[in-house]
């Protein structure tokens, strides 16, 4: 019995051993956020009607405009930010002619400021109100573009 209770207590030192250490052990990777810059960027689309199907990101109303305008800014953002740039997203639509809601993510190391991506991607000119969205027909409100760093 002596034997047996050794083993018995050997084996259960290990097992709480073993258990302590994989509580220890990291249980979730980095994300990848924590090495991306983040943006939110809104404009308002003024040359546009809002339609209810712009709510609806599974309609053909929005997949067509959130393709139009993301298919510019991917473009655009990775000709002038070729090492950081990593993609962007139109996240929503909402009502006010079409105000978009959008994220712009690049990797962190020589990341432009909000004031880069507001003077070199959307070019906006001083002392107008309204300029082209890149190189579509769709025209924004220059007041409306708002660039925040989100992380």
């Amino acid at each position: 019995m002596g034997r047996f209770m050794t083993t018995f207590l050997l084996f259960s030192y290990l097992w709480i051993t073993f258990s302590a250490a994989l509580t220890l052990l990291p249980t979730t990777q980095p994300s990848a956020s924590s090495t991306n810059m983040i943006y939110s960027i809104n404009f308002k689309i003024v040359n546009k009607k809002f339609d209810e199907d712009h709510h609806n990101s599974s309609s053909p109303a929005f997949m067509q405009l959130a393709q139009e305008i993301e298919h510019q800014m991917n473009t655009t953002c990775k000709q002038i930010y070729p090492s950081t740039f990593v993609t962007y997203k139109v996240k929503s639509f909402e009502n006010g002619s079409v105000v978009t809601k959008s994220e712009s993510t690049f990797k962190t190391g020589n990341t432009p400021t909000p004031e880069q991506i507001s003077t070199y991607v959307f070019n906006l000119p001083k002392g107008s109100n309204e300029t082209n969205f890149l190189n579509t027909n769709l025209r924004i409100a220059v007041d409306s573009v708002q660039i925040r760093s989100k992380y």
